[in-house]
């Protein structure tokens, strides 16, 4: 207990410590949040660019099992794969030897809301008949 007439000390921080304090924590969270959301952005983008890699590998490997040597023309089909659909567009070309097609694979996604699509890969490869 103090003694009378004498003051006692109170120990703590004053408003302006703390308003300097929650600003500085205020940046920081302000950069990690923007730092989590490019994370984010970035990880859906390369799971997108993974699925149409696949999908257009898997048409390309489908295309030189088959029995029949394909014939120049273009192949659009929408496919729903990982929970997403995606829209495939299959473009065989004449190459000067009779005997080679190249082959164009683009795989793109299909916005539903805005029944729109956005390309995501193309595969570009040769197939011969032997």
């Amino acid at each position: 207990m103090p003694e009378a007439g004498t003051r006692m000390e109170l120990k703590g921080f004053t408003l302006l410590e703390v308003m300097i304090a929650l600003l500085i924590f205020t940046i920081g969270a302000a950069g990690l949040i923007k730092g989590m959301s490019q994370i984010v952005t970035q990880h859906t983008r390369l799971e997108d660019k993974t699925f149409a890699n696949w999908i257009a590998e898997n048409r390309f490997h489908e295309l030189r099992l088959a029995k029949t040597f394909p014939s120049p023309g273009e192949k659009k089909e929408d496919v729903e794969y990982a929970s997403k659909e995606w829209v495939v567009v299959e473009k065989i070309i004449k190459t000067p030897n009779p005997f080679m097609r190249r082959v164009e694979i683009s795989v793109q996604l299909l916005d539903a809301e805005s029944n729109s699509t956005k390309q995501v890969h193309l595969t570009t490869g040769f197939i011969g008949n032997l």
